[in-house]
């Protein structure tokens, strides 16, 4: 479950729905087309450098996915396509959500600049404006974990040994990484149950990479907690 923005190639005066359905087919880029594509993402991997980070690169051989970036300390991933490319972060609590939201503002202008497409956010069915409406996901989150029974550091009880007590912020993403990690897992057999009846398309692949991605980040950061 993740925030995300989308990047596409719109004509002049031509509607959101129809510039999305121009990259629903997820065709495969060609070797020239991943070449440039992976130049684009260079240049993406340099202009995002100083925000947030350190950042690691995936480079894919073939299909419609060309390479992403990912910050594993905040889980931003951003991906370019053969048809468009994408920002999402996943519905983590942040220490300070308003600098969080500036530094992914600064990312969205340097994807934007760098593929020459126009930020969409599906949130809203508009156009990216800076704004970002995700209280509504961190509060499912939130829900999701208290569901699980994954107590949030405000209301944990006190633990007579400060020196084992977990910092709040470590309990607070512990709790975090278990959401993102369960959510991982429903999200990648929907995109498995979806696969074996036939539904191929674009959002299916997605779904299962996100779904793949917020598996390992969950499990990965979840186990290096103390």
């Amino acid at each position: 479950m993740s925030y995300d923005i989308a990047f596409v190639s719109r004509a002049p005066g031509q509607g959101w729905d129809d510039a999305l359905e121009s990259t629903g087919s997820g065709q495969d880029a060609s070797p020239e087309e991943r070449a440039r594509l992976a130049r684009v993402l260079d240049r993406i991997e340099a202009g995002v450098q100083g925000t947030l980070g350190p950042w690691e690169r995936y480079d894919e051989e073939d299909g419609s996915l060309v390479g992403e970036l990912t910050d594993p300390t905040t889980g931003v991933q951003i991906g370019v396509y053969s048809s468009m490319a994408s920002l999402s972060y996943p519905y983590w609590e942040q220490d300070d959500p308003a600098a969080f939201h500036a530094a992914v503002r600064r990312l969205v202008a340097v994807v934007a600049e760098e593929t020459g497409m126009e930020p969409y956010d599906p949130q809203t069915g508009e156009a990216f404006d800076g704004t970002f409406e995700d209280e509504s996901g961190l509060e499912a989150v939130r829900q999701l974990g208290a569901d699980m029974g994954v107590p949030d550091h405000a209301a944990a009880a006190p633990v007579p040994d400060p020196t084992r007590q977990p910092p709040p912020v470590t309990t607070r993403r512990r709790r975090d990484d278990i959401v993102l990690l369960v959510i991982g897992i429903v999200v990648t057999l929907v995109a498995l149950v979806m696969l074996a009846a036939g539904n191929r398309g674009f959002w299916t692949w997605t779904a299962l990479v996100v779904g793949v991605v917020d598996i390992l980040l969950g499990g990965r950061r979840l186990a290096s907690r103390p």
